[in-house]
C-alpha cells in the first residue's frame, strides 16, 4: 500500500473498531429496554447486557487488526455492524428482536402509522449516536481502541462469569452468540439452550405412539370428571378473546371473567392453543381439529374441508349462527373459510352498520359496537324463538395495545406490560357488555357462555420472544377456558386439569347441548378433539408448531416439554413444573420418545388433512364459472387469495360483470394487489351496482396502503353485479373478491 493511501485509511481501525461497539451497545440497550418492559429483573437484564459485549469486544478487535492489511474491508464491516445495531432498535423494541430476514419479511407489510411512533425516533437517534461515534473513532489512537475493546471483552467475560456462578451459564453458554444482531441475516444454523443427537431426519410413521410410550413416567394429571347437570341451553355464546395469556387472567385485569368462572362455571387450568397464530387457533375452534403443521394458512389451504364445523353441526340442529368481528376479514382471508359454513351473518369492521360512528383504525372498529350488533342479531332470533350460537371475536388487545379513545387506562402506558393489561381489561368490559345484554334480555340462564383466549402473549420471557406467533413457550400457548352455564353447571367454581386445547373446545360445545358427537370422514377423527366434560377423556400429550421465524414444534406430556427446532434439530427440554421454562433438562430417554411422538403426530396431522374430503366448489368459483371469468390466486394484504384480478387502465374505465350468483352476493370487495402497492401505482377507484335497477351505485376507493387494501361493501341484493373501475393514472392492478 502506498504512503498516501496508508494516510487516507489511517483512522479507519479505530472508526471501524468503534463503530462496531457502538451498533452493538445500541441493539443491546433495545434489547434491555425490551426485556424490563417485559417484567424480567434487572439484575438479569444487566448480566444479559454486559455478558454479550464479549462477541462485540471479540469482533472489534477482529475488526482493528484487519484494518491493517484491509482497511476498506474493515471499514466496511464496522459501517455494517453498526447500522444494522442502530436499525435494531427499532426492530428490538418492537418486534422484541434483532432483524433477521423473517422480521422484515412481516414487517414489509406492515404500515408504519400502526406502530408507535417513539421506536422509529429512537432508531433515528441510534444512527446520530452511531455518526459521532464514528467522528470520535477517527480521532482516537489505535492504543486508546485497544483499551476500550478490552473494557468490552473483561464486561462480557465478567458477565458470563457471574452468569455461571449463578447457575445459569449451562442454559446459554454460547459467549453471547444468541444476543448478536448480526447471526440473524447469516445463512447460519439457529442457537438453542441444548441440543439433542437424535435427527428429525427419519421417516415419520402414520402411526400414533400410545402415551406411555411417550412419557416414561406417565401421571394423568386430570382432574376428577367436571359435574353436569340440568337441561341443555338454547343459546351458546363462544367469546374468542384475542392475545389474551391466561397468567394475567386475575380480579384486577380481568374481572368480569374472573367473576363468571366462580359460579355455575369451569375452568381448565391447563389449556393451550396448538398454534400461537389466530387463524389457525380460529380453525381449531371451529373444526375440532388442529391445524396445519405449516406456514401455510387454512385459509389458503384447507379453505374448502369438510370438516364439519361448529356453526355447520348447530345450524343442522335448528340453531341460527352469527359470527362479529372486531377486525377485518380481509386480514388473513377469513371469508375464505367461514363463507358457507352455516353462518346466516357475518359482521366485521368494514361491513359493520354502524361503522362511521364508531372509533377504528387499521386493525379494526370498536368491539363495544359490534357487541351491539351481535345483540340487535340476537333480538331478531328471540322475536323468531330461534336458538342461536353467536361467535364474538373482538379485536382488543391486539399489538401494539391501541385503545379507543374514550377508553379506561388505569395501568398507565409506560411500558408495553402496561398497555397490554389496558388492553385486557377493555376485552374484559367488552365481554361484560355483552354477558349482561344477555342478562337484560332474560336468556343469560339459557346460555352457555364459552370464553377462550386465541392465543398466549408473550414479553420477552425468553430472547427476541415478544408477541405470540415466533415460540413455544407456555408465555404463547397457555390461553383460558372457561364455561359459564347455569343450567348445565352446578353452583360455584370448578376446575379441571386435564389437558385441553382448542381442538376439544367445540365437542365440548356439541356435548354440552346434548347433540350427538361428530364423526367425520377421511380418518379426520384420528387427529379431532374430544369433549372435556366426557367421562370417557382420556388424557393426551399436546403437539404445537409454528413456523416465523423458524420452523418449531413442541410435545407438551404429562411431566415434560419438549421444544424441537427443525431447522437444524436442536432442543430444548423441560420439566412440566418449571413453569417459567429456565432450565433445560439432558435427559436422552424422554427427549427420544417425545421427539418421535412429535415427528409422527406432525406426520400423520399434515396427511389427513391435506387428504381430507373438500366441499363442493367455493361460492367464488361458482362466480367466476357462471359469467366465464377467470379465477385467480394473488397478493393482497400480504397473503394470497382466489379472486377475480383485473387491471384498472390508464385512460379507460373497466367494467366486470358477475351474473348468475346463488345466492346473491352480499358483500364485495376489492383490493390492490401487493405488486402494484409496492410499486406505490395508487389506489382504485369504482362503483358497484346491483342488478334490481332500483338501488344506488356503492362507491368504494382503495388506496394502496396496508390498512385501506381491502374495502367491503354491503350490496343489494341482486343476481346481477356491474362493478365499474375508474382509470387509474399508473395502472394499478386489483383483486375482486365476492361473499354469499
Amino acid at each position: 500500500m502506498s504512503s498516501s493511501a496508508l494516510a487516507e485509511a489511517r483512522p479507519l481501525p479505530t472508526t471501524a473498531a468503534l463503530t462496531v461497539l457502538v451498533g452493538g451497545a445500541l441493539c443491546k440497550l433495545a434489547m434491555a429496554a425490551g426485556l424490563l418492559s417485559g417484567g424480567a429483573a434487572v439484575v438479569d437484564v444487566v448480566l444479559r447486557w454486559l455478558s454479550a459485549f464479549l462477541q462485540d469486544g471479540v469482533l472489534a478487535a477482529v475488526v482493528l487488526l484487519g484494518a491493517r492489511s484491509w482497511p476498506r474491508l474493515a471499514m466496511a464491516v464496522g459501517v455494517v455492524t453498526g447500522v444494522v445495531g442502530a436499525v435494531d432498535v427499532f426492530f428490538a423494541l418492537v418486534y422484541g428482536g434483532p432483524l433477521s430476514w423473517h422480521f422484515l419479511a412481516f414487517a414489509s407489510s406492515a404500515r408504519p402509522g400502526l406502530i408507535a411512533p417513539w421506536p422509529f425516533a429512537l432508531s433515528l437517534l441510534g444512527l446520530a449516536a452511531l455518526l459521532a461515534s464514528s467522528l470520535l473513532g477517527s480521532r482516537l489512537r489505535p492504543r486508546n481502541m485497544w483499551l476500550i475493546i478490552a473494557v468490552a471483552v473483561a464486561a462480557g467475560v465478567a458477565g458470563l462469569g457471574v452468569e455461571g456462578t449463578a447457575g445459569t451459564l449451562p442454559e446459554r453458554a454460547r459467549f453471547g452468540l444468541d444476543r448478536h444482531h448480526l447471526l440473524p441475516l447469516l445463512p447460519l444454523s439457529p442457537l438453542s439452550s441444548s441440543s439433542s443427537s437424535a435427527s428429525t431426519s427419519s421417516s415419520m410413521g402414520h402411526i400414533i405412539p400410545a402415551v406411555a410410550t411417550v412419557d416414561p413416567e406417565p401421571v394423568v394429571r386430570s382432574a376428577p370428571v367436571v359435574v353436569v347437570d340440568g337441561a341443555p341451553p338454547r343459546h351458546v355464546v363462544l367469546f374468542v378473546s384475542e392475545s389474551t395469556a391466561s397468567r394475567f387472567v386475575d380480579a384486577t385485569i380481568m374481572p368480569t371473567l374472573t367473576s363468571l368462572a366462580g359460579d355455575h362455571a369451569v375452568s381448565f387450568d391447563d389449556h393451550v392453543a396448538e398454534t400461537p397464530v389466530s387463524i389457525k387457533s380460529l380453525f381449531s375452534l371451529m373444526c375440532g381439529l388442529p391445524p396445519l403443521p405449516a406456514s401455510e394458512l387454512e385459509t389458503t389451504s384447507l379453505a374448502r374441508i369438510d370438516c364439519r364445523s361448529l356453526p355447520e353441526v348447530l345450524v343442522a340442529a335448528g340453531f341460527d349462527a352469527g359470527l362479529f368481528h372486531g377486525g377485518y376479514f380481509a386480514f388473513t382471508d377469513k371469508l375464505a373459510f367461514f363463507n358457507e359454513r352455516g353462518f346466516e351473518t357475518l359482521i366485521d369492521g368494514e361491513n359493520l352498520p354502524t361503522r362511521a360512528e364508531h372509533w377504528s383504525n387499521g386493525w379494526g372498529v370498536d368491539d363495544r359496537a359490534v357487541v351491539d350488533e351481535a345483540l340487535r342479531w340476537l333480538d331478531g332470533r328471540l322475536a323468531e324463538h330461534r336458538p342461536s350460537l353467536a361467535v364474538v371475536v373482538p379485536l382488543v388487545p391486539h399489538y401494539d395495545y391501541f385503545l379507543p379513545d374514550d377508553a379506561p387506562r388505569p395501568f398507565g402506558d409506560k411500558t408495553l406490560v402496561d398497555r397490554y393489561k389496558n388492553g385486557l381489561l377493555f376485552a374484559d368490559a367488552v365481554l361484560a357488555r355483552l354477558v349482561d345484554g344477555y342478562r337484560a334480555r332474560g336468556i343469560f340462564d339459557d346460555t352457555l357462555f364459552v370464553i377462550v383466549g386465541d392465543h398466549g402473549e408473550a414479553f420477552d420471557e425468553h430472547p427476541r420472544n415478544r408477541l405470540h406467533g415466533g415460540y413455544l413457550y407456555e408465555e404463547n400457548l397457555r390461553a383460558p377456558l372457561v364455561l359459564v352455564g347455569s343450567r348445565r353447571f352446578p353452583a360455584g367454581g370448578q376446575h379441571s386439569g386435564r389437558p385441553s386445547s382448542h381442538v376439544d373446545v367445540a365437542p365440548t360445545i356439541i356435548d354440552l347441548l346434548g347433540l350427538p358427537p361428530v364423526r367425520r370422514a377421511g380418518g379426520l377423527d384420528v387427529i379431532a378433539g374430544q369433549s372435556l366434560v366426557s367421562s370417557a377423556f382420556v388424557p393426551k400429550p399436546t403437539v404445537h408448531f409454528t413456523s416465523y421465524p423458524d420452523p418449531r414444534f413442541a410435545v407438551r406430556s404429562a411431566n415434560w416439554k419438549l421444544i424441537v427446532n427443525e431447522s437444524p434439530t436442536s432442543t430444548e427440554l423441560y420439566r412440566r413444573g418449571d413453569h417459567g421454562e429456565r432450565g433445560t433438562l439432558d435427559e436422552p430417554r424422554v427427549q427420544a420418545a417425545l421427539l418421535a411422538h412429535g415427528q409422527a403426530v406432525l406426520a400423520t396431522r399434515s396427511r389427513l388433512l391435506q387428504q381430507a374430503p373438500r366441499l363442493g366448489a367455493s361460492y367464488m368459483q361458482r362466480a367466476a364459472q357462471s359469467s366465464s371469468l377467470t379465477l385467480s390466486s394473488v397478493r393482497v394484504f400480504n397473503m394470497v387469495r382466489p379472486c377475480i384480478s383485473f387491471v384498472a387502465q390508464p385512460t379507460t374505465s373497466t367494467t366486470i360483470v358477475v351474473q348468475g350468483l346463488s345466492p346473491p352476493a352480499r358483500t364485495v370487495g376489492i383490493g390492490v394487489t401487493d405488486a402494484s402497492r409496492q410499486r406505490r401505482h395508487g389506489g382504485i377507484k369504482a362503483q358497484i351496482a346491483g342488478g334490481d335497477g332500483e338501488s344506488e351505485p356503492v362507491a368504494v376507493v382503495v388506496d394502496d396502503v396496508f390498512e385501506t387494501s381491502s374495502k367491503v361493501s354491503t350490496v343489494p341484493p341482486s343476481t346481477t353485479l356491474t362493478i365499474t373501475v375508474a382509470p387509474s393514472a399508473r395502472g394499478a392492478a386489483g383483486c375482486l373478491w365476492l361473499a354469499p
